[in-house]
């Protein structure tokens, strides 16, 4: 099970895949796992598809004139190629598209270069901890613009660090079902940790199920191999997971999940519905 980030997943992949070992990734999104090989599988979808969510919240927004700030790795990228890819469809102008690096603390400069482009929209595709620096500095330095981000935004860090500075950040987020078998987990969860499960802990939680399921079956067949394994994943059908049910297509991706559009409100995580 593993890696969780994108970069480390495409790094581990190669070795993965040239001696035949199934990496199975709970939270990885870059669109290039997609063809990272055979043994590749993810259960979190692309950003291929998040983009297109992203894209489609922006656009409820009526922009016209987006920013991009997005980290400088494969998963900020990734987000980042889909989300104008998608949006200038619509003929959206980008006059600030920046990149950052991961352990940057200051983005005061790149602030300032979205308040001289006068953005209406700002994009902001990074980890919790640096989409919370920018929205604190943003704070500081007086810039008020709709800002929208990915599912990584929903972490304790952006309301302990950002504050008042994260209210009214839209952001999308996979739906987590309303079924028994999720609530009862995530209630031994809470029991177990005294929080709330989140989607990612709920992915690694699925991680360990399917793999335990499919090595079952190699077991019982007397082909405990990672070919056996391999294709026991490309053979499974709507495996009850605590995130959903499991599929994978002919890449070794989910199939596709829905997302939900939420809120910073109030010091909360929160659905949203546009008007």
């Amino acid at each position: 099970v593993g890696a969780t980030l994108s970069s480390t997943t495409l790094a581990c992949a190669p070795i993965a895949e040239k001696n035949k070992v199934v990496l199975l990734t709970p939270s990885a999104q870059s669109p290039k796992i997609t063809y990272a090989g055979d043994f590749i599988f993810r259960l979190f979808p692309s950003s291929s598809i998040e983009g297109k969510y992203l894209a489609n919240v922006a656009r409820r927004l009526k922009v016209r004139r987006a920013a991009v700030l997005y980290i400088n790795n494969d998963y900020g990228l990734g987000l980042k190629e889909v989300v104008i890819k998608e949006l200038q469809k619509n003929e959206v102008f980008f006059p600030v598209v920046e990149t950052y690096d991961p352990m940057n603390t200051n983005f005061r400069s790149y602030i300032e270069k979205v308040r001289r482009a006068n953005a209406d929209v700002l994009l902001l595709l990074g980890y919790p901890k640096d989409m919370a620096l920018v929205l604190k500095q943003m704070h500081e330095l007086g810039l008020k613009i709709k800002t929208v981000a990915p599912d990584a935004f929903e972490a304790e860090e952006i309301i302990s660090i950002a504050g008042e500075a994260a209210e009214g950040v839209l952001y999308v987020y996979p739906i987590l079902p309303n079924a028994e078998y999720t609530k009862k987990v995530a209630k031994k969860f809470k029991e177990r940790y005294g929080k709330i499960m989140n989607i990612y802990n709920g992915m690694g939680y699925d991680a360990v199920k399917v793999l335990s399921y499919v090595i079952d079956n190699c077991i019982r067949n007397n082909r405990y191999t990672g070919e056996c394994i391999k294709q026991e994943l490309y053979n499974l059908k709507d495996f009850p997971g605590v995130t959903g049910a499991i599929t994978f297509d002919q890449y070794g991706d989910v199939v596709e999940r829905p997302f939900e559009v939420r809120i910073v409100s109030h010091g909360g995580f929160k659905k949203y519905e546009f008007k």
